[in-house]
């Protein structure tokens, strides 16, 4: 973990939503909650506060133009902040706006425009400098979704169960498609398709054109992130569970998961960082490995679990024996030979499938070398279970990935249960004694 920033000390915790817009030297989240209803900028490098402003609670992600920061509060109005200082520079409330704290609408940019759908059914453009409004479209029921643009389109949702396709220089309605439930808060584009939240269970990939539905993937509780994160090879969603998951764009197979402390809402992403808030108000950041591969690999349909790294710092022996398991996953990814080596017992005992036993770390190294001599990997392992005796505990788990013969470069996809049994050595640090692995399924 980079570091986090916690709002609850000494008073009620914000809640942080949406998707945290990062510059190159700040992140900057929206948030609501008593009392602490604002948006907060951050050092990105420290998580040091740079400045904090008062709003009657935004809920929705913030837009950058330019110098401002565009975002809609939870009273309905669309507000532009200045991004040094966060001085307000314009706000636009809706004529037919009501006033009502309610989930909103996050804007699109498009050409100097910008894009606000409101409980009140209407679609509004505004000039994004000036806030001066330039057109609005009834859909005859609240809007539900962000407005994304698409080329010179709009996507948009709303609570009467359907989807509109609107043109973005007049507001003209191209195309609609009735949905099995009411859209909710994300619509992303992605390879040949529009993902969307139906309900608050389901996520869905539509045809963009709105001619229909490709496929849906359900969770236990709801998606409470208020949309994925899109990669060319998959997408990252967070659950009411604390689960992050990252799924395959085609067709929804999940690739790995990981589990957090809290409800999972915003979530930003810069290079390798991943930064990810709570309703409970605490603000993580991440780094993420690439899982492209992974999921080129997967069979069309197939489904594994591998966790991304370690969110947050623990104590003790189980989280000691978890730090091994995470280094010695990166080892093996890199090909450090010595590294893992390390990570044995001198009279370590390797129990491969279908293979013979080896026997010492010497041995070892030497199974280690021929594995990086002939292969790359692109692993990924999680912990199930660990349970400590004094200086000997036993782990099990799974490991999940890809094995890449250098040689021919056609990957082999694994998916292994394992069981360790490690000693805690004189030293004080725990090591791997005994370690035996087979097929998952």
């Amino acid at each position: 973990m980079r570091w986090s920033y916690d709002t609850s000390p000494g008073s009620q915790p914000t809640q942080f939503h949406g998707d945290p817009l990062l510059t190159d030297e700040l992140v900057i989240t929206p948030s609501d909650g008593p009392p602490g209803s604002a948006v907060y900028a951050f050092d990105r490098a420290t998580g040091r506060l740079v400045w904090k402003t008062d709003v009657d609670g935004l809920e929705t992600d913030l837009q950058r133009h330019g110098e401002s920061a565009i975002g809609v509060t939870s009273g309905g109005d669309l507000i532009a902040l200045d991004l040094t200082r966060g001085e307000v520079r314009w706000r636009f409330t809706p004529p037919g706006s009501t006033g009502r704290r309610d989930r909103r609408s996050t804007p699109a940019l498009l050409a100097e425009r910008v894009f606000y759908g409101a409980s009140d059914g209407r679609v509004y453009a505004l000039a994004a400098e000036s806030g001066e409004q330039l057109w609005d479209r009834d859909l005859g029921s609240p809007v539900s979704t962000p407005v994304r643009a698409i080329g010179e389109h709009l996507l948009v949702g709303v609570r009467a169960s359907k989807l509109f396709q609107l043109d973005s220089r007049s507001g003209e309605v191209l195309a609609e498609l009735v949905t099995p439930e009411p859209p909710h808060d994300s619509l992303v584009p992605t390879r040949g398709a529009l993902i969307v939240l139906l309900g608050r269970s389901t996520l869905a990939a539509v045809d963009p054109e709105l001619s229909g539905i490709h496929w849906q993937r359900e969770t236990e509780g709801m998606w409470s992130s208020f949309y994925p994160l899109a990669f060319e090879d998959f997408l990252i969603a967070g659950d009411s569970r604390g689960r992050l998951v990252a799924l395959r764009p085609e067709d929804g197979a999940q690739i790995w998961t990981h589990t957090l402390e809290g409800s999972l809402r915003g979530l930003g992403l810069a290079g390798s960082d991943l930064f990810v808030g709570t309703i409970e108000g605490t603000l993580y950041a991440l780094a993420v490995p690439d899982f492209s591969e992974l999921a080129a690999g997967m069979p069309s349909g197939a489904a594994g679990e591998t966790p991304a790294p370690a969110a947050a710092e623990e104590e003790g022996d189980e989280a000691a024996i978890r730090r091994l398991l995470e280094e010695i996953i990166a080892a093996d990814n890199r090909g450090d030979l010595e590294t893992v080596a390390d990570l044995y017992a001198d009279d370590a005992l390797l129990l491969p499938p279908g293979s013979p036993p080896v026997r010492g770390r010497e041995a070892i190294r030497a199974h280690y070398t021929a594995i990086f001599n002939a292969s790359r990997l692109k692993l990924a392992a999680e912990s199930l279970e660990t349970l400590v005796a004094g200086d000997w505990a036993i782990d099990r788990g799974v490991t999940a990935g890809l094995v890449i013969p250098k040689e021919t470069g056609e990957p082999r996809t694994v998916n292994d249960a394992y069981l360790m049994i490690l000693r805690r050595d004189p030293d004080g640090a725990w090591r791997i004694w005994r370690l035996i692995w087979n097929a998952a399924e």
